[in-house]
């Protein structure tokens, strides 16, 4: 077994969680159980693998609920009526009344099966029906928990921390929920070959297909979006608040190192990345580093936008101001006229690093966060190593 191999089995192995409820979202005919803690009754705890999403809950009349979910402006609402805990999932940012409903249920433990044949820890090059860039499901089953986790990684990113369990005739399920996406991924083992569907919400469905390669990797970050002309400064116009806009140059990057990003708010990669930026950033500020994060938001009212920039950037405390791009409808509209210097954005998140010269030194395209195990340790000393060229 290779050594990242080792590493990412690590991270899940030996870890006994506490799993004492299930909450179970319905789309369409499709069941997708997720984990949850109901801690106290205002107090409940969203659970991936190894993440933890605490949300408060603040009751009403008639027993009816509502919490507002971290960092990404959804909600759940709902009631209890004799013991059973009912809802919605509701998502204003996306078009459309988006509501999945859901229930909350007691969670059966259960002892490995012997019928239950699937790897203690496999690689797989999977592909998508609607795309034809592979990408990495990374699995590791624990017996002594009767779970499955796991990770998907592709070109853009990774679908975070998924967690589920084995069955017979190698089947398996893998889901996640973390306040902005809610992903569902089943499949069966035939020999090393594996095929299943994937599901995002209520809005995405496709079927993959793949076989074990323990060697397969995908092509680098760093290596899939560039500027189209090297020589050139970027320029950049962004709005600072709803009324003032502010204008980046030469002026700007020069004599200074600086990291920006494309992101968004309802992105939950690029949550992970600001994280990791705002380490970077606290750690080499002092040596010049600046960060300028450039948020694109779904819709056209700026308003609703700042607000929704303004709520993430206070709960992860960020200490610089985060900018809007805009110019479209849509996210990945206005990030190709914002950007319109790089060949393509192709990804939230994107991180473009600028050395002290103003010139664009590189571009990374996704970014790995926590869930992939040692991919993300592995990327996010690449970038800092990068960093540390342009002091």
């Amino acid at each position: 077994m290779k050594t990242w191999m080792l590493l990412f089995f690590a991270a899940f192995s030996g870890i006994v969680f506490s799993q004492s409820h299930l909450i179970v979202f319905k789309v369409e005919e499709k069941s997708i159980p997720c984990r949850i803690e109901l801690k106290t009754d205002v107090q409940w705890e969203i659970v991936n693998g190894a993440e933890r999403i605490p949300i408060d809950i603040k009751w009403g009349k008639d027993s009816t609920f509502k919490s507002s979910l971290p960092l990404f402006n959804t909600y759940f609402e709902g009631k209890k009526e004799k013991g059973i805990l009912t809802g919605e999932w509701v998502d204003p940012t996306r078009t459309g009344d988006y509501r999945i409903p859901f229930q909350i249920i007691g969670n059966k433990v259960r002892e490995f099966d012997t019928k239950v044949h699937v790897p203690v820890h496999a690689k797989y090059k999977i592909v998508f029906e609607d795309d034809t860039v592979p990408a990495i499901l990374d699995m590791a089953a624990v017996r002594e928990e009767f779970v499955v986790y796991g990770t998907v990684l592709t070109e853009t990113g990774d679908y975070r921390y998924l967690q589920g369990e084995p069955f017979e005739n190698n089947r398996f399920y893998l889901s996640a929920f973390d306040g902005t996406h809610l992903f569902y991924l089943a499949g069966q083992l035939i020999d090393n070959k594996i095929q299943g569907i994937f599901m995002s919400g209520k809005h995405y469905l496709a079927k993959f297909t793949g076989e074990a390669d323990a060697n397969f990797e995908l092509r680098k970050a760093d290596e899939l979006t560039w500027m189209k002309n090297p020589k050139e400064t970027l320029e950049l116009k962004l709005s600072a608040d709803t009324k003032t806009e502010r204008s980046f140059g030469e002026r700007d990057w020069k004599g200074k190192v600086t990291l920006v990003q494309i992101m968004g708010t309802w992105c939950p990669n690029c949550t992970d990345e600001s994280r990791f930026v705002k380490s970077m950033y606290e750690k080499y500020h002092a040596q010049g580093l600046e960060v300028v994060p450039v948020s694109f938001e779904r819709g056209t009212d700026k308003q609703v936008a700042f607000t929704r920039i303004n709520s993430q950037a206070k709960q992860m405390a960020l200490p610089y101001p985060v900018y809007l791009g805009s110019g479209a409808d849509s996210p990945q509209k206005a990030a190709a006229i914002v950007f319109a210097q790089l060949n393509h954005v192709m990804s939230f998140p994107t991180l473009i690093l600028i050395g002290k010269d103003g010139k664009v030194k590189k571009v990374w395209t996704g970014f790995y966060g926590p869930g992939t195990g040692v991919h993300h340790s592995e990327h996010t000393k690449e970038i800092e190593n990068a960093l540390l060229k342009e002091f």
